[in-house]
């Protein structure tokens, strides 16, 4: 299905105008201040320069997934797909405001459970819908997955200050 005709949905502006809206709001919330440059990481975390790149192209991808299945599926399977798209936006940004603003990974971690769930329920629609459309999805729980192991190593890293939201800067 060309991108045009895609686009041509009367459901796109609503899909696409939710993406954008919570990739700007887990922007606003996402704060590396010196809380957060202070906790001890992984030397496998990426690069903070890495995480707005990946970020735009996983939500490209799940734009596309998102379009290319919403005309291929019946009104039950419409309606499974708005749920989880609503949810999954509200868990992501949910993981923004407890990590960052909340300083509370303990938290965080807690809300990657709805936040991988929704994400596989995305995969599962998507995929019911359309070969192409579910694997758009992958990438998105590909690196919510990662991000998971980084928030419960960043937590075992930093046990003594992660469960505090008024917990100080980390001195390494």
């Amino acid at each position: 299905m060309p991108l045009p005709s895609l686009l041509a949905d009367p459901a796109a502006p609503a899909f696409l105008g939710g993406i954008v809206a919570t990739a700007m709001i887990g922007g606003w919330a996402t704060k590396l201040d010196a809380w957060y440059r202070g906790l001890a990481k992984p030397r496998w975390q990426p690069p903070d320069w890495a995480f707005p790149v990946v970020w735009t192209l996983v939500f490209a991808c799940v734009g596309i997934a998102l379009l290319r299945a919403w005309p291929l599926l019946d009104a039950p399977w419409r309606v499974a797909l708005v749920v989880a798209a609503i949810t999954n936006a509200l868990s992501n940004i949910g993981w923004s405001v407890a990590f960052f603003r909340a300083r509370r990974p303990d938290v965080a971690l807690w809300v990657c459970v709805p936040l991988l769930a929704t994400i596989v329920a995305l995969f599962a629609i998507c995929l019911h819908a359309d070969v192409v459309a579910g694997l758009c999805v992958a990438p998105y729980l590909l690196w919510v997955s990662v991000a998971t192991k980084l928030n419960a190593t960043i937590i075992a890293l930093n046990a003594a200050v992660t469960s505090r939201a008024d917990a100080p800067a980390v001195t390494r």
